[in-house]
């Protein structure tokens, strides 16, 4: 969880404290969405317990989620390696979610074409390499057509 550094809804709650329910209930959330739907994965983990969150605004990048999030009193769920590197930069202070969301899968496709080219394999190789890094779990799949 990201909130901007100014935000006095959470003066009080130091930096890494799991974020208190009511407080993550009751403040406006900002959500990455692709689509422009104003649900996702925080959602689905929320509706277990029966709990909703209050999405107020869809953006289709992390960064921009940031940005919006440091000049307003919004919050929002995003990767925490995302959250470490820009949260200096831009004001930032993270928050632990009261929930448990789950890690998304990184899934990897190409074309069996390119299974054994050199440079399609170094590719893929450095992407492995930049996802490893960050601790998301990847899974490779060529696919044939």
């Amino acid at each position: 969880m990201i909130a901007s550094a100014d935000n006095s809804a959470l003066a009080d709650l130091p930096e890494g404290a799991v974020m208190p329910l009511s407080i993550f209930s009751s403040l406006p959330q900002v959500i990455r969405s692709i689509d422009g739907t104003f649900r996702g994965m925080v959602d689905d983990a929320l509706a277990t317990h029966g709990l909703k969150r209050q999405v107020t605004l869809a953006l289709p990048h992390f960064h921009a989620v940031a940005s919006a999030i440091a000049q307003s009193a919004h919050i929002a769920a995003v990767p925490l390696q995302f959250a470490d590197a820009v949260k200096t930069n831009l004001r930032l202070r993270c928050f632990s979610p009261p929930i448990d969301v789950p890690v998304p899968d990184v899934n990897l496709y190409w074309h069996s074409r390119y299974d054994e080219d050199l440079a399609h394999r170094w590719m893929r190789d450095q992407i492995l390499q930049a996802v490893a890094a960050l601790n998301f779990p990847i899974n490779e799949v060529g696919i044939a057509t």
